[in-house]
């Protein structure tokens, strides 16, 4: 078993809003048959409770329910339950979230660079990709927004947000559950939560624990990849000293240790002989058979230490005003070999660790009255960056057959410190015609420092060392026109304005390089429909939105001298003139009795309008993760046992079309598509305390790329990494 000898023991505590693994183990809720409504799904995507359905606007929300049918352990398995949404282990990192929204994301986890999506845990922002792939546990709901976000809360983002809320301790109740699966897994998961005086203090203690081995080997070693061996725990204490107030106190951790996560070179690769010239070292391989190559010591993985701690506090000073705060802090330190050539030669070999801090305080005061509200807030956040890393190329370059030594160490320091001020109101024009009207401003300040050298065949060749500060700031508005065409359907409008500060270039090696790029713009336009019919049992949603992006930041690689590869190679991020992206979307769910059905569709184009840099026109080319459609359906059922439990029986098919995983567009890193399925059945005792749960994930054992490395510049380096293959579970639980 991977990583068994090692023994994890960590304190984990988050704080009325910080987690990063919460993996979703709930208690089995005891169903009733004659249900005939669906469960109403109340989200405070607008700083208020309401319907997912009443909200004017693109989201998806998915209740513990939701989650457990289909067996969603990771944050990363519920792309498929929301339209134009993918969510990889990015960047070569199995616990770095790569989330894409309408084609809009983060693709390098480098310090340097903004997230496009925001991940909010209980309102806290999640600064950086790495220790973001939550293991789902004691999750209540996650709301999934599309488009610009930040004029109600948090971070401005461009592309969307995911909200993660997790269980108020004051619910009370405890489940403990162990499970086994493929590869050797093992996950053993704990929640608990208990009263500690009255209706005044509540406390809730959650844990997990998973060991497995590798999806995929190294035939040359044996080795196996892409494991995992991850303990969580969040321990919560909520207060209620009245009415009006409450206060909720959290710490979490996340501590893993796991082995490279590998990818494969999807072409051929060279290395540059300073003689002979360059000389093909590996063919392009055929289709994805499950072995994958590496030059690094199995030795040398990917280990993370990372925990917060944070303190919400809710008053409601009166019947119309109402005070929040969020303060937090988080701390971790990743340490990291990386492949990027994806093969047993040292051809781009990276190892990398830094030290990150974050600080964030947020203030939101809600205005209630007749016939409008509005939320005022302010957001405060700082960061520090300390990283030091090295690059190995000890196998690209030769003297006459013999080979050159190539080492490039670094070291980056970088604080940014973001400030904002937003508000959002909701007026009611009519009784069925309301107007939305939103406004934020943002500004981003951030210093860099960097030193780098360059040792060739043991001799010093080049070195750099900068100290530069910049400052960015944007204002970002918003408007909503909604109309309520009768008391179970309405109809709105909106547009938005987006913004993803400028930054460094975290790779710059070399004096002449480009080193700063700005920031990235769009102007968003959605309209949409939602409802319900059949009595409330059906729902629907559906919209049709255009984004229009300019500067959109993209890294490129670029060979300094092309007609002399022993000349080096850069890889600098560039803002692309314009992209467009427009597309449709659709959700349908439906439940009566012991059917639980839902489907939906996205569609999207998405393409640069006008794009030329150092490697020519790429004018029309498609951005990365970006699927023409997705499209996911399935169906529960729930049956009666006659006095031994019930059942439930759970298919769903995901449907994604084809995408590139390179920003050039490379026909290696080219996903042509693929189907997954999933098949799951959950039993529960009469007495709903004992349960078993067994399911199928990827059923007909599809191989796809999820996302890739592309260094073309050296060495033709195009790695890809795959997802997991066809995997069973069966798990054993226990409410208490």
């Amino acid at each position: 078993m991977a990583n068994s000898g090692r023994m994890h023991a960590g304190l984990a505590v988050s704080l009325a809003s910080v987690s990063f693994v919460l993996p979703i183990v709930s208690e089995p809720a005891a169903a009733s048959l004659a249900d005939s409504g669906p469960e109403e799904i109340v989200v405070t995507a607008r700083k208020r409770s309401e319907s997912v359905v009443d909200v004017p606007a693109a989201v998806t929300a998915l209740s513990r329910d939701d989650l457990q049918r289909v067996a969603a352990n990771a944050l990363e398995d519920i792309t498929g339950r929301v339209p134009n949404l993918t969510i990889f282990a990015g960047s070569a990192q199995s616990n770095a979230a790569s989330i894409f929204i309408r084609g809009i994301g983060q693709r390098d986890s480098l310090q340097t660079f903004e997230s496009g999506v925001g991940l909010y845990v209980d309102g806290v922002y999640m600064s950086r990709m790495q220790g973001s792939m939550m293991r789902l546990f004691d999750i209540e709901r996650l709301e999934v927004l599309r488009g610009p976000q930040g004029t109600l809360y948090g971070k401005n983002t461009i592309g969307g947000a995911v909200n993660v809320v997790t269980r108020d301790p004051f619910g009370g109740g405890g489940f403990a559950e162990v499970s086994f699966g493929s590869y050797d897994e093992i996950i053993g998961s704990l929640y608990a939560a208990v009263p500690l005086s009255g209706d005044t203090v509540a406390v809730s203690v959650a844990a997990r624990y998973v060991n497995r081995d590798g999806f995929y080997t190294d035939p040359a070693t044996g080795v196996d990849y892409q494991d995992d061996n991850t303990f969580s725990g969040r321990l919560k204490l909520a207060f209620r000293p009245s009415e009006a107030v409450s206060v909720t106190l959290a710490a979490d951790m996340l501590d893993i240790d796991v082995n490279q996560y590998v990818g494969r070179a999807e072409d051929s690769l060279f290395v540059v002989d300073l003689v002979n010239g360059p000389i093909t070292v590996r063919e392009r391989p055929g289709p994805f058979d499950g072995t994958v190559r590496t030059s690094i010591d199995p030795e040398n993985g990917q280990t993370n230490t990372h925990w917060g701690l944070s303190g919400t506090l809710d008053w409601d000073v009166s019947d119309t005003l109402a005070l929040k705060s969020i303060t937090a802090y988080r701390h971790m330190n990743p340490v990291q070999w990386l492949d990027a050539d994806g093969s047993e030669l040292e051809i781009a070999d990276v190892w990398a660790t830094w030290v990150h801090e974050q600080w964030s305080q947020e203030l939101q005061l809600t205005i209630t009255q007749d016939r409008w509200d509005m939320v005022l807030g302010a957001f405060y956040m700082t960061e520090e960056s300390v990283a030091v890393q090295a690059t190995f190329l000890d196998d690209y370059l030769l003297v006459d057959g013999a080979p050159l030594s190539f080492t490039r160490p670094g070291n980056d320091i970088q604080d940014v410190e973001n400030f904002a001020f937003f508000g959002h109101a909701d007026i009611e024009l009519t009784d069925r015609l309301s107007l939305a009207l939103g406004a934020r401003w943002s500004r981003d300040e951030k210093d860099f420092v960097r030193t780098s050298e360059t040792f060739t065949g043991g001799a010093l060749t080049a070195s750099i060392s900068f100290d530069e500060t910049r400052d960015w700031s944007a204002f970002t508005p918003s408007a909503t026109l909604d109309y309520r065409l009768s008391d179970d359907s309405h109809i709105y409008a909106s547009a938005s304005r987006g913004f993803r500060s400028g930054g460094y270039n975290g790779r710059v090696s070399g004096p002449d390089e480009q080193l700063e790029f700005d920031p990235e713009y769009v102007w968003s336009y959605e309209a949409g429909w939602k409802g319900r019919a059949i009595g409330g049992r059906l729902t629907y949603g559906f919209a049709a939105f255009y984004n229009d992006y300019s500067d959109y930041q993209a890294r490129i690689a670029v060979a300094i001298d092309p007609n002399d590869l022993s000349a080096g190679f850069n890889f600098p991020t560039v803002n692309a003139a314009a992209l467009e992206i427009y597309g449709l979307e659709a959700e349908v769910s439906y439940e009566d009795g012991p059917w639980s059905l839902w489907g939906n569709l996205g569609l999207l184009d998405a393409s640069y309008s006008d794009f030329t840099d150092a490697t020519g026109d790429r004018t029309d080319e498609d951005p990365i993760r970006s699927p023409d459609v997705t499209l996911n359906v399935g169906a529960s059922y729930l049956l009666d046992l006659d006095g031994r439990g019930t059942l439930r029986l759970t298919a769903d098919l995901n449907y994604v079309s084809s995408y590139y995983t390179s920003v050039d567009n490379s026909d290696a890193l080219f996903e042509d598509g693929y189907v997954l399925g999933g098949a799951h059945a959950a039993w529960q005792d009469e007495a709903a305390k004992w349960s078993v749960r067994a399911g199928i994930r990827n059923v007909f054992d599809t191989a796809y790329q999820v996302d890739a490395f592309e260094f073309r510049t050296l060495g033709n380096a195009q790695t890809a990494f795959y997802a997991a293959p066809r995997t069973w579970y069966l798990a054993i639980g226990r409410v208490f």
